[in-house]
C-alpha cells in the first residue's frame, strides 16, 4: 500500500502587505529621483546639496513610525534648500508626502499645527526663489502649491476620520461577539444547573418511592 505525499499548502494568510517595506522601497525611490533630476535643474551637487536631497526624501521611510518628526525634518531640509540658493523646481515630493502623513495619521489638532507650520516653510521657500529669481510665475506656483497641500491635508484627514470610525465599529463589533459569548456561556450554565436540579428531584422521588415501599 503506497502512502499519499502530501503537498504542503501555502497559508494565505501569513502573506501580507507590509507598509514598513513599501515606505523604504518609496524613499529609496525618492532619493533616486532627486539626484537624477538635480542636474536638469542645475543644481550643483555638493556635499551641503547632497546632505539636503538626502534629507529631503530619505526619512520618508519612517514616515508611519513619527510622522510628525519626519515632517519637521524634511521640511527644515527644504526649507534651508530652498535659503541656500538650491533652485530645483522638482524638490517638494517629500514633504508633500510627510505633510499627508501627519494629516493621515496624527490628531486633528496636531496635524493642523502641521499644516501651519508647512505653510510657513512655504511660504520662506518661496520667497527665497523670489529674492534670486524675479516674481513672474511664482504667484501662480505658489497658489497651486498651496492648493495642493491643502488637498494633501482634506484627503489625510478624511482617510483618518474614516480609519478611526472603521476602527470604532471593529471595537464595537468584537465587543457585541464578547457579550454574545457570555450570555451564551451563562445560558449554558443556566441549563446545566436545571438538568442537575430536574436529576436530583427525579432521584430523590425514586428514592422516596422506594423507602416507601421498602
Amino acid at each position: 500500500m503506497q502512502r499519499a505525499v502530501g503537498i504542503p499548502r501555502v497559508n494565505l494568510d501569513r502573506i501580507h502587505w507590509n507598509q514598513d517595506y513599501a515606505d523604504v522601497a518609496l524613499a529609496v525611490t525618492m532619493t533616486s529621483l532627486a539626484f537624477v533630476l538635480a542636474r536638469p535643474n542645475h543644481v550643483h551637487l555638493d556635499p551641503v546639496s547632497i546632505t539636503l536631497l538626502i534629507l529631503q526624501t530619505l526619512p520618508i521611510a519612517w514616515r508611519r513610525r513619527n510622522p510628525m518628526r519626519v515632517l519637521y525634518v524634511v521640511g527644515s531640509a527644504i526649507t534651508l534648500y530652498s535659503l541656500l540658493g538650491y533652485h530645483d523646481s522638482s524638490a517638494g515630493a517629500g514633504v508633500f508626502v510627510a505633510f499627508y502623513t501627519v494629516a493621515a495619521h496624527e490628531p486633528r489638532r496636531r496635524a493642523t499645527i502641521a499644516a501651519a507650520i508647512t505653510a510657513g516653510g512655504i511660504l520662506v521657500s518661496f520667497a527665497a526663489y523670489a529674492a534670486l529669481d524675479s516674481l513672474t510665475g511664482w504667484t501662480a506656483s505658489l497658489t497651486a502649491t498651496s492648493l495642493s497641500f491643502g488637498l494633501a491635508w482634506l484627503i489625510g484627514d478624511n482617510l483618518r476620520v474614516r480609519r478611526a470610525y472603521t476602527r470604532q465599529l471593529e471595537d464595537r463589533a468584537v465587543e457585541l461577539e464578547r457579550e454574545r459569548e457570555e450570555k451564551a456561556a451563562q445560558a449554558v450554565t443556566e441549563e446545566r444547573a436545571r438538568i442537575a436540579r430536574e436529576l436530583h428531584d427525579v432521584v430523590a422521588h425514586y428514592v422516596s418511592v422506594m423507602v416507601v415501599q421498602a
